[in-house]
């Protein structure tokens, strides 16, 4: 390199932008090498998807088992003399290939099995078996789908592994997995007649309409109905009713049951297979331009080269994405619109420095030049609030607002100059004056408003301004809250109907809620502000109205209803939850005595809070208060929530050890929010785990909460313990409960908590049964 090639490197190397440069695309390396932008490579990825949709090949035709085959069949699942009749149906009617993308339901007899042997004796080179595993351990491969069809040899079997991101997203599928030892094509790829090794994966195309895929409903099959749409196809049959499928989320489509990713896949590769070309060339592309943006002097050019390149990457894939090329752009996007950012970062901000402090409409300093004003220390501020100023500027063109501003200005000087007038939207204007003349100031604002009552002119139009004043004296505080309190001082004048209205903190001070929250607590139990309402549970077999929870209620004579979390967590810290407790307990023992003595058998359950399980004489209490009402210890429940059982030593569970051996029963409350371990649930003696809310509301969008619930049930089941799920909300949930074998629910689609007189003429509508 000759002494004036270095020199003209040094001088490139001191521009600044030549530094953000490096430095960006340093970052921007760092960036595509850690797969950063992920989710935002998935937006864009959609986004093109949705631009280019297209039609399947229509050479699949999907054979679902829906609602309505589920329904026929009265909420069971089809039986395996039902798929042999569909595998015959199928069969007959000309389909290429029959594959299954689900597992197949469990043999009811001998009879049911053999019925489905036979069917696929009859068809050995049509049917396709569905086969999976836990890709964390393959010690189990598919012997637990086949093992008992008898058949020998084996039929051909298909894939239906795959991973997925943290969205719930399937991306990727593979080509094929491997079977101790035998290569297993996956769904999509053996549909597409596609062979590849089974390390390798491919990106499945969503730009496919995916639901525009031919689909009969298995009872249709059955029916011998829609028969002929499926000569010459391959045929895939598959779960699809909710309850018993896993939905994950397809893009451009929302959550679908598993067997679209599938189809996806297979529409895919009969696309031809696709090529992968990753970040860095899209990554060298941006890199030229970027190079080529930051060597124009001229900005408008360089932000012209930007913009280009920016929509290149944004759009320029869709071509390649058409012939199966795919690429990731977001590291190449980053590198651009960084660079972008910081060369015109310079400009922008010293534009705003220039512009931030000034209203745009009337060139007058703005309010936010007022909080920034040094020179307000000794100063009285005093606000104009001009109420009708919207409405006078709906009115005007939209070049005369500007007019109106200086006309409101003018007036406001008269009189006594104004050396510095601050102008904020919404007609609000502000000046200081010195301290003291504060104490004269009331009567120049008395005229001020006076001339005000002449009308302003702006243009031909006149327009009477209605203004007040608000006076603020106050040292010490921060200008915004100075500001704030003078504006109060405005609107208060006009409530009152006078010209000028004065700050005074004591007289707007409102006393702090909290601080004397825990004294009106002890008085609404005094009171009866304080109350017990009662949510209903109901068991998931007969649906029969069964129990409640009981819950504490606080309805304050001014404030209306308190929140629990915003009394409860108090009482706990400040020794008053003991006296809570007993209250709620109290009434919900006589609540649930008072219906038990109708004849029915009605639980109560109470929330006990972690603070009491370290109390002494816990026990005692619980017994006394069922003495006294006469209650079945066996028909009330102690809820403890599973994070205070976790945080509990031997010692602390005593008394709930002593209250289950005369029969109170005891429920792990919340459960799957804490660590629980199976040793704890030894320890606790619990007759009840119930699932909390959030997973129970999310099992049709997560398919890790829908495992953890149907895994609870039967862990609880095991254990000799029922299980409640909280926080149904709707009809599906409650449903999908039900067929998991969940023993009780409650939540709002059940019944909101309610007072005990509406919970009493709902147990008669529900029973027939007249409470005592």
């Amino acid at each position: 390199m000759g002494i004036g090639q270095f020199r003209k490197l040094r001088e490139q190397l001191r521009d600044g932008r030549t530094k953000v440069l490096l430095w960006t695309t340093l970052v921007a390396l760092i960036f595509g090498a850690i797969q950063f932008g992920e989710p935002l490579e998935y937006f864009l990825r959609m986004t093109r998807d949705r631009l280019r949709e297209h039609p399947p090949s229509g050479d699949i035709v999907l054979v679902a088992i829906d609602d309505k085959s589920v329904a026929s069949r009265e909420g069971m699942l089809l039986a395996r003399s039902d798929h042999a009749a569909m595998i015959d149906a199928l069969a007959s009617g000309g389909a290429r290939s029959i594959t299954y993308a689900s597992d197949l339901p469990p043999a009811r007899s001998e009879a049911d099995r053999a019925s489905l042997a036979a069917a696929i004796r009859r068809h050995p080179q049509v049917v396709r078996l569905s086969a999976r595993f836990d890709l964390g351990s393959r010690d189990e491969a598919s012997r637990s789908i086949i093992a008992d069809l008898t058949l020998q040899p084996l039929p051909e079997q298909v894939n239906t592994n795959f991973r997925y991101n943290f969205t719930g997203t399937a991306w990727r599928l593979p080509f094929a997995l491997d079977m101790h030892g035998t290569k297993v094509p996956s769904v999509g790829a053996r549909l597409a007649g596609v062979t590849g090794d089974t390390a390798v994966t491919y990106r499945v195309d969503y730009a496919v309409e995916v639901t525009a895929i031919t689909h009969i409903s298995a009872i249709d099959v059955l029916k011998r109905r829609g028969i002929a749409a499926v000569r010459g196809r391959d045929v895939v049959i598959a779960n699809t009713a909710p309850t018993i499928s896993d939905n994950f989320f397809v893009p451009g489509h929302g959550h679908l049951p598993t067997v679209y990713i599938h189809l996806a896949g297979a529409e895919t590769l009969k696309r031809g297979q696709p090529i992968e070309i990753g970040w860095f060339v899209p990554f060298l592309c941006a890199l030229a331009i970027a190079i080529l943006g930051t060597s124009r002097r001229n900005g408008k050019a360089g932000g012209a080269i930007a913009a280009s390149g920016i929509l290149l990457l944004l759009f320029g894939p869709l071509p390649f994405e058409e012939a199966s090329i795919f690429m990731d752009v977001t590291p190449a996007l980053f590198l651009i619109c960084s660079v972008s950012l910081f060369i015109g970062s310079g400009r922008l901000w010293r534009t705003y420095r220039q512009r931030a402090n000034v209203n745009g409409v009337s060139g007058l300093p703005n309010l936010n030049a007022l909080r920034q004003e040094a020179d307000a220390g000794g100063k009285a501020l005093i606000v104009t609030r001009v109420h009708n100023y919207a409405e006078i500027c709906a009115a005007l063109a939209v070049d005369q607002e500007g007019a109106l501003a200086l006309e409101i200005a003018k007036r406001l000087g008269i009189g006594v100059p104004i050396p510095k007038l601050f102008h904020g939207d919404e007609g609000i204007f502000a000046w200081f004056v010195p301290l003291e003349r504060a104490g004269q100031i009331e009567e120049h604002l008395e005229a001020l408003q006076a001339l005000f009552r002449t009308p302003v002119v702006v243009g031909a139009a006149k327009f009477d301004p209605v203004v007040t004043f608000g006076i603020e004296t106050t040292q010490g505080r921060s200008l915004a809250s100075r500001l704030g309190s003078a504006l109060v001082a405005a609107d208060q004048a006009a409530a009152a109907g006078r010209a000028w209205g004065r700050y005074d903190p004591e007289r707007l001070k409102e006393a702090p809620w909290r601080l004397s929250i825990l004294s009106q607590l002890d008085a609404a139990v005094e009171s009866g502000d304080l109350w017990v309402a009662y949510q209903p549970k109901i068991n998931l077999a007969t649906r029969s109205l069964i129990g409640a929870e009981a819950l504490v209620r606080w309805t304050h004579p001014d404030k209306g209803p308190i929140p629990p979390l915003e009394f409860i967590p108090l009482a706990e810290q400040n020794g008053r939850i003991a006296g809570l407790t007993h209250f709620v307990l109290e009434r919900a023992v006589r609540a649930a005595a008072f219906i038990n003595k109708s004849g029915l058998e009605f639980g109560m359950s109470v929330n006990l809070s972690a603070k009491l399980l370290h109390e002494h004489g816990l026990d005692e209490t619980v017994i006394k208060i069922l003495d006294r009402y006469q209650l079945p210890p066996e028909r009330l429940t102690l809820e403890v929530t599973e994070t205070a059982a976790l945080a509990t030593d031997g010692d602390d569970l005593d008394s709930l050890h002593r209250l289950r051996r005369i029969g109170v029963l005891v429920s792990i409350d919340d459960y799957g929010t804490g660590l629980s371990t199976l040793e704890y649930m030894r320890r606790i003696p619990a007759t009840e785990i119930k699932i909390d809310r959030s997973f129970i509301q999310s099992i049709y969008k997560n398919h890790s909460d829908k495992l953890m619930v149907h895994s609870t049930i039967q862990l609880a089941h095991s254990l000799g313990q029922k299980v409640v799920g909280e926080g149904v909300e709707d009809a599906q949930t409650l449903e999908a409960l039900a067929y998991m074998g969940c023993d009780e629910a409650q939540g709002y689609f059940i019944g909101r908590p309610v007072p005990f007189r509406l919970l009493v003429r709902q147990l008669r509508q529900s029973s027939g049964v007249q409470a005592a």
